[in-house]
């Protein structure tokens, strides 16, 4: 079966060899080629027309039998129509019956034609095939019968009763595994409209589902979702006494009570109202569709979103629903409907919230639309919210659109006049507001006027201001610099400390060293930072300063150091920055001299590397504070750097009295000044052409410098070439006057680190440093690793009796 066409069937009593059978009697009399052995199986237990044997046997007349329809969904779908055909094939007895079925298993091929609207349909055939073999249907030749949508909503407007029964048997079909429903009636055609109704408003692919049986012997023991039965042979059948089922008199419009859905009561009241079915039918079906996978019949919002659709001339009651619906459908519902629905809410007088998720759709190209006519919708929505106070500023910057020139025009002009005539407040949110719709308004003479009041309310009152997100905002910025110097100029700098305070973050990017104004916003923001940036700012504009020529340059470094101290941030620290990082021509404030001085008095009670080295610097500079103790931490500081100095050079390899001289000037310094240069004293031993120099250090200096110097050298084991490190540690231990502590220290570090290496990477190291070992080198490298269990720590060149070993 290909699946482009209807397969066909028919069912009836068939001579011996007429049919497919291999005798004669009740049997498929022809078929189409691609009905297969599932698909004839499942119509003969669904779809044969019923004899009602009660009529049979009161000899009712051939012509007074009704005709009979079926539909079932199973193995694919069928739909047939059947009749009583009087006599068998062979004559004699009564009871022969045929049944014409169209089977598929593509749903799709009935298209908008729901199964009971075949019904009476001329496609039906009403005797045999002339052969065993007939010819599929063509999806294009289904061709509907007297039941329309106009015929039958015709029909369910009728009786206004019709329209709760109705709702109710499409509340019971909505739910697939919902009871049965039995329609008692004299005649067929109006069972065949109560199911062509309900399933109207189910959509195609859930009405192919429901199947149903006029007329069925057994209405209340069928399988069939929907079976109708004749009155006149089930007088006990009748609402409230169908057990289990849901029983509809056809013949009087009573029903049994059951629960109504929202869904069910929406569309039997329009389908019975006075309007175009068809609309509600392809509403029914458009709900569907939008509604995606996840949504049972499409749901509230999809179902008012459809008929919206739908009937778009009709007046939109509930456009929270669409916009629900636009906001969560997929990106292929809003291809293909997210323009019609878009259209539909700008029409409705939409919120500000609708109109920027429209924009921002439009925008991404999930739904097709003007961009430029929703975004002027959306700024005068915008622009009336914040004239009714209704709307905080909104700051996100919108994706440029192009407008046409007038419409640029009179946006411009809009937003201008709203500017000025409306308050401090609103002109913040209409400068966010133009900004965010890249709209710059023209600064003619009457809104450089508003911005000048506008600014000076802010300078006074800020909060609540969004300076970060206003238009034009460097000429705004501009215009409150100006005041505030106009400010300054009358009432003193003082005078403006509070609103520098308040708004010195918005002109951090301004240093005119020439503008006094400049250079206090500047300190107010050296006193309110944090170290890191306090120290930044500072320096920068001290580099600034440098950078002047003298006079200017000498002026502006007193006005900031006089800044500094107006806004208490000449603190310890800051004074340590202006007095060394300050050009020495340019004259350091007395009173950050002295707060330097202390601050610098309080490091050197434990000096460091950072602070030797500033000491340094303000000597070749001529700015060391005054004090013995300053003169003293210079002169020992110059005293290691001699030594390292001197380790450095070539001498150190060959003469003793240069090792000599070098390590007893390392011994004239304080210790702690050393301490503070430990690392470049270790670096210094290290690097030596003379290995043993750092032994002789370590022999020389005072409790606890060597310790700590070997601490280091332990701490710092793998940052450097171990191979040299192996060396230097050997030259250390074979030199004969090191203190036998120092070398178990030594021997610790070497053999601790040795522990954290992997196996292989251990054994390279231990074999390249063996390999060029000398002998005596080797026993003392071995004594570091022994092979088997570590020696006891001994002194390496004496015996007990003082004797080498």
């Amino acid at each position: 079966m290909t699946g482009e066409l209807f397969e066909r069937l028919l069912y009836t009593d068939c001579l011996p060899g007429t049919g497919l059978g291999a005798g004669g009697g009740f049997q498929v009399q022809a078929q189409s080629a691609g009905v297969d052995s599932g698909q004839s199986a499942f119509a003969t237990r669904w779809l044969l027309y019923e004899v009602q044997v009660p009529w049979l046997g009161g000899k009712r007349p051939v012509g007074d039998f009704p005709l009979g329809f079926a539909h079932a969904s199973g193995a694919g779908y069928g739909t047939a129509q059947g009749l009583y055909a009087g006599k068998a094939a062979a004559g004699g007895r009564d009871g022969n019956h045929l049944t014409d079925a169209l089977l598929t298993r593509d749903g799709a091929l009935y298209g908008a034609v729901r199964p009971a609207q075949l019904w009476r349909s001329p496609l039906w055939r009403e005797s045999p095939w002339p052969g065993k073999d007939c010819e599929p249907l063509d999806p294009a030749a289904l061709e509907a019968g007297p039941l329309t949508a106009d015929a039958v909503a015709e029909w369910a407007r009728a009786l206004p009763e019709r329209e709760a029964v109705l709702a109710r048997l499409l509340t019971l079909l909505e739910d697939p595994d919902g009871k049965r429903a039995v329609i008692i009636s004299d005649g067929p055609d109006e069972a065949m409209t109560w199911i062509a109704a309900a399933t109207l408003l189910l959509p195609a692919r859930r009405a192919l589902e429901a199947s149903f049986k006029v007329f069925s012997s057994i209405p209340q023991r069928t399988e069939h979702r929907i079976a109708a039965a004749p009155a006149d042979l089930f007088p006990q059948l009748a609402p409230g006494r169908g057990g289990a089922a849901f029983v509809i008199d056809a013949r009087t419009g009573a029903a049994d009570d059951g629960p109504v859905s929202e869904r069910a009561a929406f569309y039997a009241r329009r389908f019975t109202a006075d309007g175009d079915p068809y609309d509600v039918v392809d509403a029914v079906e458009l709900a569907d569709a939008l509604g995606g996978k996840d949504q049972h019949l499409g749901g509230r919002d999809a179902r008012l979103t459809a008929w919206a659709l739908t009937r778009p001339d009709d007046e939109l009651t509930e456009p929270a629903a669409l916009f629900r619906w636009l906001h969560g459908a997929s990106r292929e519902l809003l291809s293909e409907h997210g323009a019609g629905v878009a259209a539909l809410l700008l029409e409705a007088a939409p919120s500000g919230e609708v109109l920027r998720w429209i924009d921002a759709a439009v925008a991404d190209g999930r739904i097709h639309a003007d961009p430029a006519a929703v975004r002027l919708r959306l700024l005068t929505a915008e622009l009336a919210a914040i004239r009714d106070g209704q709307q905080a500023p909104v700051q996100e910057v919108l994706p440029p659109v192009r407008l046409d020139p007038d419409a640029a025009r009179d946006a411009e002009s809009e937003l201008s006049s709203a500017i000025l005539l409306g308050s401090n407040q609103q002109g913040d949110r209409l400068l966010c507001l133009a900004r965010r719709h890249g709209i710059v308004p023209e600064l003619a003479a009457p809104l450089q006027q508003r911005l000048r009041d506008f600014v000076s309310a802010w300078i006074d009152h800020p909060a609540g201001y969004q300076p970060g997100g206003w238009v034009l905002r460097t000429e705004i910025l501009d215009c409150a610099h100006d005041e505030l110097r106009h400010r300054a100029a009358h009432g003193g700098m003082p005078s403006v400390h509070d609103p520098i305070r308040r708004l010195n973050k918005y002109f951090a990017d301004r240093a005119d060293l020439g503008d006094p104004l400049d250079l206090e916003i500047q300190a107010s923001l050296i006193a309110a930072a944090d170290r890191a940036q306090r120290v930044k700012r500072l320096r920068s504009l001290i580099g600034l300063i440098g950078q002047e020529p003298a006079p200017a340059g000498a002026a502006a470094a007193a006005a900031l150091q006089r800044a500094l101290l107006d806004w208490q941030a000449a603190d310890g620290e800051v004074a340590v920055i202006v007095l060394t990082e300050l050009p020495a021509s340019f004259q350091v404030e007395d009173v950050i001299a002295a707060r330097a001085a202390e601050s610098l008095d309080q490091a050197s009670r434990r000096p460091t590397r950072a602070l030797l080295d500033l000491l340094d610097r303000l000597d070749r500079q001529g700015k060391v504070p005054e004090g013995d103790k300053f003169a003293r931490l210079i002169q020992d500081d110059r005293l290691v750097r001699s030594f390292i100095h001197r380790a450095a050079q070539d001498r150190i390899a060959t003469e003793l009295r240069y090792i000599e001289d070098a390590v007893r000037t390392l011994q004239a310094a304080d210790p702690l000044v050393v301490e503070a240069r430990l690392d470049e004293v270790l670096e210094a031993c290290l690097l030596a052409r003379n290995p043993q120099l750092g032994a002789v250090v370590l022999a020389s200096l005072k409790s606890p410098l060597p310790r700590l110097i070997v601490e280091r050298w332990a701490r710092t084991l793998g940052q450097r070439d171990l191979v040299s490190d192996a060396w230097w540690c050997l030259s250390c231990l074979l030199y004969e006057h090191l203190p036998e502590r120092r070398q178990g220290q030594l021997a610790a570090a070497i053999r601790d680190y040795a522990k954290t290496l992997p196996t292989e990477g251990f054994e390279a190291w231990y074999q390249e440093v063996a390999r060029e070992a000398e002998p005596h080198e080797r026993e003392v490298w071995d004594w570091l690793f022994p092979k088997d269990a570590p020696r006891p720590r001994i002194n390496l060149w004496r015996t007990r009796d003082g004797g080498r070993p």
